[in-house]
């Protein structure tokens, strides 16, 4: 099998110009195929690009929102999320009625130039060296699916022929994929599955969505059980903070109130002490002026006694003192006259 080489100067013409998307930054914003973009604006950023009613097809369950049929039909037959809360709401007594959860949008909200920047020739060219397109693995594909349709058909029960008599799991997913491939590639089918797409029901009854519902999925509802496990405990540890709270507000309120009398009662006491300690300097004050000795007694020499001194007065007084206690034979020598 030949491989043709395509030159760098023809990519833009063989893939067409890049698209980016307007409403996410500048330095984060996708840029590939236009298909890619808008899938992304539909599927990547329900909360920043458009709401879940403006997609042409969307459930309301799980919010997945796309941009035709066949892509809600595969979302209902193998999207975890959505059979795993069908199958909670039904673990708690709600009744699920899937038909009415999946919708079509008469008025869809389509991508256009304010979503979408086309870009040129250069910068387009830029991006394709960049990005290597998606190409198909031959090698990992057997020779009856690379076949054209008419091939394909008559080898198609041989295969399964070959599949039931060697009971090969293998063959038999070969054989489904190549069924799922024919009927969606073939003409005819293409052609009906377009005109149910210009169909506009406002409710979908996707594929054995109710079959599948009523599987039971093991992983799922030990998933749940442990859920509601920690939800449990979670709640348990939420009442018991609660209560240590309320303890601890308790506690802070009994506590202010034993500062508040602490802090009057060493206000009290500062005040006692305040009045003792001026009572004791006052008893020390007058015990220092009691025991001063006065101006009038011995050994005292101010300039006012000295003045008396000289006039005689004092010196008198002390002869006559002192000559009380000396005997008698020195009291004439003593004698002022």
């Amino acid at each position: 099998m030949t491989t043709r080489l395509i030159s760098v100067k023809s990519l833009t013409n063989t893939r067409g110009r890049a698209y980016r998307c307007r409403r996410c930054p500048a330095e984060d914003a996708i840029i590939g195929e236009k298909s890619k973009v808008v899938n992304h604006i539909y599927k990547k950023h329900i909360e920043k690009h458009i709401a879940l009613d403006q997609a042409p097809f969307y459930c309301s369950l799980c919010t997945f929102k796309c941009q035709y049929q066949h892509d809600l039909e595969r979302h209902v037959r193998y999207y975890s999320a959505h059979r795993e809360k069908a199958n909670l709401l039904r673990e708690m007594g709600c009744h699920v009625n899937e038909e009415a959860n999946l919708f079509q949008n008469l008025h869809p909200y389509l991508p256009g130039d304010s979503d979408m920047e086309v870009l040129g020739h250069e910068d387009s060219e830029q991006i394709w060296r960049k990005i290597p397109p998606r190409r198909c693995e031959h090698h990992k594909l057997s020779t009856i699916i690379m076949l054209a349709h008419p091939a394909a058909h008559m080898m198609l029960a041989e295969a399964g022929r070959s599949s039931s008599r060697l009971d090969n799991s293998s063959a038999q997913s070969e054989v489904n994929f190549l069924h799922e491939l024919l009927d969606c590639g073939s003409p005819i089918n293409f052609s009906q599955r377009k005109a149910h797409h210009r169909q506009t029901p406002r409710n979908i009854e996707p594929k054995d969505a109710f079959k599948l519902a009523e599987q039971p999925n093991m992983i799922a509802v030990e998933w749940h059980q442990q859920l509601a496990k920690l939800v449990a405990g979670i709640d348990t540890l939420k009442y018991i903070m609660e209560t240590k709270v309320e303890m601890l507000r308790k506690n802070n309120t009994q506590l202010t109130a034993l500062m508040v009398n602490l802090t009057d009662a060493i206000q009290e006491q500062t005040n006692t002490y305040r009045t003792l300690n001026n009572n004791i300097t006052k008893m020390i004050e007058h015990l220092n002026d009691t025991n001063k000795p006065h101006p009038k007694e011995d050994g005292c020499k101010n300039r006012f006694w000295r003045k008396e001194r000289k006039k005689g007065t004092l010196r008198d007084n002390q002869r006559e003192n002192r000559s009380e206690w000396l005997p008698m034979r020195y009291k004439h020598r003593h004698s002022p006259y």
